[in-house]
């Protein structure tokens, strides 16, 4: 009678404790993937890694870790997994996944082998680490940034660089500078757009049926499109592709189009097919001295919080420039 009390009470604290752990496994805010220690076969995910990849839960059982479409790209997934069965324990600091939509993320990534019952399994601990991660990027490129701006070289040299630090950071197909000339705001510095576009954008200054100037009632020299738009400060933020900071943004051009506003711009972005565009004024003091633009032939590539972070930088290049034009 006491042996089977015994087994009773023990089997109810089992029960307790796969309910306790089954319950922390559900809503841990990490991502959590039980695999099978000798095959690799995924035999449970947490809904968080599901949702955050974009996955149903039911897609990962039963596949290796390197058959998901997040995992398969990297090279050394069974490598690793070999390593792991023997090891006991691997750490990756800043894993890249893919999501099902395809956008990129990093996580903290920690496997351990352990027992359960008769059977040996891993438990692999994936934790966002995206947030960090971008705000070690961004704070990356605005200092390299700033020392090319603080550089003794000449100013094409260091527009070129910054470009280029600009380009790899934000990973769009096209990226360029355009800085006050005259009257005008041509291209100073481009990367990425063809020799077609820059010779039909080149200039914003707008032009009669005589080949003469524009002008605004003020008596200055019309600037066309809405780079032009920025440049002078024709910016509603009440807007939604309109920013408090002076920016314009789309993440799809062609839905832009559709929009009242789109009449003041000459689209030959959007001929061209891009649908992510986004133009930061390089601001010094109340001057804007020249414009930051991006261009992307893909979609929804943007978000407000990198806006924000690119107007940053832009003023930060404005009152270099100013300083070394001067």
């Amino acid at each position: 009678m006491k042996e089977d009390l015994k087994n009773s009470r023990i089997q109810e604290e089992l029960s307790t404790s796969e309910i306790r752990f089954r319950r922390l496994f559900e809503s841990a805010q990490d991502g959590i993937l039980i695999l099978d220690a000798i095959t690799g076969s995924i035999i449970s995910v947490n809904p968080y890694l599901a949702n955050t990849l974009e996955y149903s839960q039911e897609s990962f059982v039963g596949k290796k870790l390197w058959e998901l479409g997040s995992f398969k790209d990297i090279a050394e997934s069974k490598y690793s997994f070999r390593e792991l069965q023997s090891e006991k324990y691997i750490r990756y600091d800043d894993l890249p996944l893919l999501t099902k939509t395809g956008k990129r993320k990093e996580f903290e990534f920690i496997s351990n082998v352990y027992q359960e019952g008769d059977k040996k399994v891993i438990q692999c601990n994936i934790r966002d680490n995206s947030e960090r991660k971008k705000a070690a990027d961004r704070e990356h490129l605005s200092r390299d940034a700033l020392s090319q701006l603080n550089d003794s070289k000449s100013t094409t040299e260091i527009i070129h660089s910054i470009l280029i630090l600009i380009q790899d950071y934000s990973g769009l197909e096209a990226v360029g500078i355009r800085l006050k000339d005259g009257e005008d705001f041509p291209y100073y510095e481009t990367k990425g757009f063809t020799e077609d576009f820059l010779q039909a954008e080149r200039l914003l200054c707008e032009h009669d049926d005589l080949g003469r100037l524009v002008l605004d009632e003020n008596g200055k020299p019309v600037l066309e499109c809405m780079c032009g738009n920025v440049i002078c400060g024709r910016t509603n933020p009440a807007l939604p592709f309109f920013t408090r900071g002076g920016s314009f943004w789309s993440n799809c051009t062609t839905e832009f189009l559709t929009s009242p506003s789109a009449r003041q711009a000459r689209n030959r972005c959007n001929k061209d097919g891009y649908e992510s565009v986004a133009l930061i004024p390089l601001r010094s003091g109340n001057d804007i001295i020249g414009l930051l633009q991006f261009n992307d032939h893909r979609k929804n590539l943007f978000s407000s919080d990198i806006i924000q972070f690119f107007e940053g930088l832009g003023s930060a290049i404005g009152i270099a420039l100013t300083r070394k034009l001067t």
